[in-house]
């Protein structure tokens, strides 16, 4: 099964984030002064409904919103910003959203979503805000909001330094940095450990997007923006000059800040954006997949016996053999296995026709999925040879025991990049009409339980990590050619 396919078995309605665009619209109104906001950068916002909105975050492709002010007031996960959008320093709003609730004809699962790819409506106070850095941070942007953006000169603040000294943040006066305008809110520039970093972020932050909020590369956070802000930089001073000019920034402040100065704060900000898009895509497969493993706990515990052994055959068991089958050189060694776990070939054809039944029992659809889970868990479990320590690690993340986000830190067998790679020569072996098991012995060294075992640790692997999804297209448009040209089965090693 291709990998796109699996995937999107893997999380039903929520794996269309790897194929849709974020559309987003103009910011909403933050609920709390201390949230952040990183300004002049395309905004983003959950504007689609439900499972729509996850695929523009996990795509990584944003809108830009007409006046081009970024939102980045849900999670504190950008630590020198702050927002200025409201009059009080309380921790929390009072929480007046209707986010909280279900819409109407709105499942549960889908409400889930909504509010994970939404992020937080209130916010919370992270070790920046509790600094004293960050208290005299927020008290000063409080006073500028009650008197007004005019009351306050960031070139006159008591922490201004041009000189762009690196620093150690947390002790300082602080240095809120305002966009254009009367909108956004603002950075503490002093949170900015890098002195280069911080001019970077200055000359962006008082310049904005401008002309560029028009520009059709600029108007999106995606890789053709991306690939367009390193051409720029890589360009020398003069010739950045001049296409910094056909593109019509003008800098707020020529004499302190270069045009290179502005486009790597803008990079800065679009790898902001398009992280935080990640992480909201995340989120919401993680409340999927977390919603789907309860809704699979419930119907195993509402259906009696499901998991129960088949005359003194238990599911993992039963599991073992069949990973132990698989192994076999010849048909004379499987009476002996079976005679291994007290069983003949008659008993294990009663065994094995039960739990053959119970996966795939069309009444109840979720049982079924419990079930299978079950048998996926015990077969990794009892996986041996090559990449076993994988499959085993897959396993306790996959079980109804278990979560997906269990195999955050488990080693990788392989690189996900050879993985894809070995998916995609098999992909192109089938094509081609070659015995794909055949080839994977010769090019790779590997059979097919081989195989498997890295399935069984890349597939939650994949899942509690989306962002190697956006890495898939890629690696197989790098090894698809060579595994379809003649001759492309000379040895590798793994």
């Amino acid at each position: 099964m291709a990998f796109g396919d699996m995937f999107k078995k893997k999380l039903g309605e929520a794996a269309s984030l790897v194929e849709k665009k974020f559309e987003k619209a103009a910011a909403p109104e933050p609920a709390a002064e201390e949230e952040e906001a990183s300004d002049e950068a395309p905004a983003e916002e959950a504007g689609e409904e439900d499972v729509e909105a996850v695929a523009a975050a996990a795509a990584g492709d944003e809108d830009a919103s007409e006046d081009g002010s970024s939102d980045d007031s849900d999670d504190s996960d950008d630590e020198e910003e702050s927002s200025d959008d409201d009059d009080s320093d309380d921790d929390s709003d009072d929480g007046d959203s209707d986010d909280d609730d279900a819409r109407p004809g709105e499942s549960e699962r889908d409400r889930r979503i909504r509010e994970a790819i939404q992020g937080p409506t209130e916010h919370v106070f992270d070790d920046q805000d509790n600094s004293p850095q960050g208290q005299k941070a927020i008290e000063q942007g409080i006073k500028n909001k009650r008197g007004g953006r005019a009351s306050y000169d960031y070139t006159k603040s008591k922490g201004a330094n041009f000189d762009w000294p690196d620093l150690e943040p947390g002790e300082l006066e602080p240095w809120l940095c305002y966009p254009p305008g009367e909108d956004g809110g603002w950075v503490d520039l002093n949170f900015i450990a890098d002195g280069n970093e911080r001019r970077a972020v200055a000359a962006y932050q008082t310049t904005g997007l401008g002309p560029l909020e028009e520009h059709e590369t600029f108007m999106r956070v995606d890789d053709p923006a991306f690939k367009e802000l390193e051409r720029l930089l890589a360009l020398d001073d003069a010739a950045l000059a001049k296409e910094a000019k056909k593109l019509g920034v003008k800098l707020s402040d020529s004499k302190r800040y270069s045009f290179r100065d502005y486009f790597t704060g803008m990079r800065r900000d679009y790898e902001k954006i398009k992280a935080k898009g990640m992480a909201r895509a995340q989120a919401a497969v993680d409340v999927a997949m977390d919603f789907q493993k309860e809704e699979m706990r419930k119907a195993a515990a509402g259906k009696p016996g499901l998991l129960d052994p088949v005359d003194g055959i238990s599911l993992e068991v039963y599991a073992t053999v069949q990973v132990k089958r698989s192994k076999l050189t010849s048909p004379d060694g499987f009476p002996k296995l079976l005679a291994e776990y007290g069983m003949d070939e008659a008993k294990w054809a009663k065994v094995d026709g039960v739990f053959m039944g119970r996966m795939s029992d069309p009444s109840d659809p979720m049982a079924t999925a419990a079930f299978a889970t079950e048998y996926g868990k015990f077969y990794s479990q009892a996986s041996s040879g090559k990449f076993a320590a994988g499959a085993k690690a897959g396993a306790a993340a996959g079980g109804l025991d278990g979560s997906h986000k269990d195999i955050k830190a488990a080693k990788e067998p392989v690189s996900f990049e050879r993985y894809v790679e070995i998916m995609t020569a098999q992909e192109c072996w089938a094509v081609a009409g070659k015995d794909v098991n055949a080839m994977l012995k010769k090019v790779f060294d590997m059979d097919a339980s081989d195989w498997s075992n890295l399935g069984a640790f890349w597939s939650p692997k994949m899942v509690a990590d989306i962002s190697m999804a956006m890495k898939l297209p890629e690696y197989q448009a790098k090894y698809r050619p060579r595994y379809q040209q003649a001759g492309a089965d000379d040895d590798l090693e793994v």
